[in-house]
This record gives C-alpha cells, structure tokens and sequence, in this order.
C-alpha cells in the first residue's frame, strides 16, 4: 500500500470536479466551517482561484491508485514560516480503516520536509472529537477553545485551535515511522 499526494490542479479534470461530489457529501460538510452545498461554477471558481494562488495548496490524496481524498495547506505565511492544514476522506477512502492516520503522518512529514515552514495549525470543530483526538496523539497542542466559534443552524459550536512546531514533529515522529514503514511504501508527490 502507498499514500500519494498530487496537486490538484495537476490531476485530469473529471477528478477535479468530482472533489465538489465528496466535498458536498453530508459526511464531510457536517465538519466544515461553511456546510452549504458548493455549486458547480462556485467549485470552478475556487479551482481557478488556486492558479495564482500562494497562500494555499490543495492535493488530491492517493491510496494505491485510488483517490481517497483531499489534503490542503492554507494561510501560507512565509514570514512567519507557518501553514494550517486540513485533510478529508471521500466515501473509498472512509472504507479503509486506519487510512487518515496513515495520511496523517504522511502529510505532516511532506510539508515539514518540502517546506520551510517551523510552525503547523489546525483549527477542528467540537463535533469532530476523533480528530481532534488523533491530532493530539500526534503531538499537536491545544492552542485554544473558541467558545462558540461557529453558529450553525441555532447551534453554537466550539472551535479547537491546534499547533505543533517542526521541533516538536521530529521528536514525535519516530514513535509513528516504524508503524508507517510495516505498511505502507514512502509517499510519491507532485507540489
């Protein structure tokens, strides 16, 4: 088995547009900031808002040759040297189990490895506790809580604020690469 992470606007535009069909499912859209269904031209348009875009990254996430979903970097600081990432699993890839630890993992070695950047951010709603749990396992700390942070539907949802340093990721590392190594071969990817 390999993980495997090509830039989105480098994958055929069938897959491309299929992104929009994991992004709007319901499994996914309950644990994004912004829950609305994405239009075909809204989905066009943020593509095309990629093309010049240097604040942010996005991936389509391989296992084997199939596409199991989509990681991204955003609120690229290079000043500053930090990004915040997130990460999700289309219908295929929710299928294998243990697969998000595996991109994980993977994904946190490709940016800190591929990029100068010292510090990674996440930000996690409450009603996602497995994540923020598996980000922590991790070595990412709890920055902050944003008490209701998010207003959804007359719902007031907390918002979990996570960082790790470069520092800090190459020591936790090495608890996870003997795991990873038993399973999987090292990534191929394409920037």
């Amino acid at each position: 088995m390999s993980i495997n992470f090509v830039n989105i606007l480098d994958v055929d535009i069938e897959t491309q547009m299929e992104v929009r069909n994991w992004r709007n499912d319901e499994r996914i859209r309950k644990y994004m900031f912004n829950d609305h269904i994405i239009t075909e031209e809204e989905h066009k348009n943020w593509l095309k808002s990629l093309d010049d875009n240097n604040k942010s990254l996005f991936f389509i996430v391989y296992k084997d040759d199939i596409a199991v979903g989509v990681t991204g970097i955003i609120n690229i600081d290079y000043i500053n040297k930090s990004t915040s990432w997130a990460f999700y699993l289309n219908e295929k890839g929710l299928s294998f189990l243990g697969l998000g630890f595996f991109i994980e993992y993977y994904f946190i070695n490709y940016i800190f490895d591929n990029f100068e950047f010292e510090k990674l951010n996440t930000e996690v709603l409450a009603t996602n506790p497995k994540v923020i749990k598996m980000h922590c396992k991790f070595g990412f700390k709890e920055i902050k809580i944003e008490i209701n942070g998010l207003k959804r539907n007359n719902e007031k949802i907390d918002i979990y604020h996570q960082s790790m340093l470069k520092t800090d990721w190459e020591i936790n590392s090495k608890k996870f690469e003997e795991i990873a190594k038993r399973v999987l071969t090292p990534p191929r990817n394409s920037v």
